[in-house]
């Protein structure tokens, strides 16, 4: 079991987005924080498919913020603190905004850790919310790459609320939650996390091949094999390194006050231009645009 943090700050904006997750093969447990953005998944599918684990369900833990969640011909908005099951992750098409989001997901295997969930069923409990706190907070405030044992307990029993609220999980006390992680993955998983945490160093393959002192084809087939294991959206590192740049350009563009020339910056492009050709490549509104483009799924009505 491995612990992941990526994150990218935008101090002139007050803005920022990160993920701290727990990697596992048969489940992943990520904690979101985001900064005064908005995270749009109608805009953001429009540049790349999903990749990853996306038949898995998945149980959404939001803690702070808002979050409009869309599957089966069906939306619903929720307020944290709130607590909904879906059956398929690659369903739903989800809105994250607010001053600030926060929250927890748990996404699992069928049938290995547990069964598949009806949409939409509201498992909020007051016992869960204050255990998804705890969690919450553990997985932000650690930052060693091999979970410590520590956070195994509190993961067991956010688990167990969650399975208490109602989520079809089959995780007891006998379940193995830890495995195996060797030296080499998890020196991959640090320097995959520092390099698209410091986008703004604009890292390039020969930066991540020379720190894990590999040849750029073994660094693209590792990495490659790393994303499959434990379920990233993306594949070799140009491929990760292009969607986070994207994706994490656009959101930061949500904010007001938001310039081209800054976020450029802050997520590694050479100029402005670069940004804006990389948005247009994926087919994407301009920079400037991309504030309005968003603004259009704000319909904070529900059915």
């Amino acid at each position: 079991m491995l612990l992941s943090h990526r994150e990218i700050v935008a101090a002139r904006l007050g803005a920022g987005l990160a993920t701290s997750a727990i990697l596992h093969r048969t489940f992943r447990v990520h904690a979101v924080d985001n900064r005064a953005v908005v995270s749009e998944d109608r805009l953001m599918l429009r540049a790349f498919e999903r990749r990853g684990f996306v038949g898995r369900p998945c149980a959404t833990v939001l803690l702070e913020g808002r979050a409009r969640i869309s599957a089966h011909e069906r939306t619903l908005w929720i307020h944290g603190p709130a607590a909904v099951l879906m059956d398929f992750k690659s369903a739903i098409a989800m809105r994250q905004e607010g001053p600030r989001y926060r929250s927890l997901v748990l996404e699992w295997d069928v049938p290995a850790l547990g069964e598949r969930p009806e949409p939409f069923a509201d498992v909020s409990t007051p016992p869960l919310f204050s255990l998804s706190e705890s969690l919450w907070s553990a997985l932000r405030t650690t930052r060693e790459a091999r979970a410590p044992e520590a956070i195994e307990p509190a993961l067991r029993q956010w688990i167990s609320a969650l399975r208490d609220a109602g989520a079809p999980l089959s995780i007891d006390a006998r379940t193995p939650l830890h495995e195996p992680v060797d030296e080499h993955t998890e020196q991959l998983s640090r320097a995959l996390d520092h390099a698209l945490s410091a986008m703004d160093d604009q890292p390039m393959v020969v930066d991540l091949a020379e720190t894990l002192a590999l040849s750029p084809r073994q660094l693209q087939r590792i990495v490659t094999a790393f994303h499959e294991r434990y379920g990233f959206n993306s594949g070799t590192w140009q491929d990760t390194r292009s969607r986070r740049r994207v994706m994490m350009g656009a959101a930061l563009m949500t904010v007001a006050s938001a310039s081209a020339e800054y976020v450029s910056k802050v997520v590694g492009y050479r100029s402005p231009q670069s940004f804006a050709r990389a948005l247009q490549m994926a087919g994407l509104p301009a920079p400037a645009q991309i504030f309005d483009e968003t603004a259009k799924y704000a319909d904070h009505s529900t059915s």
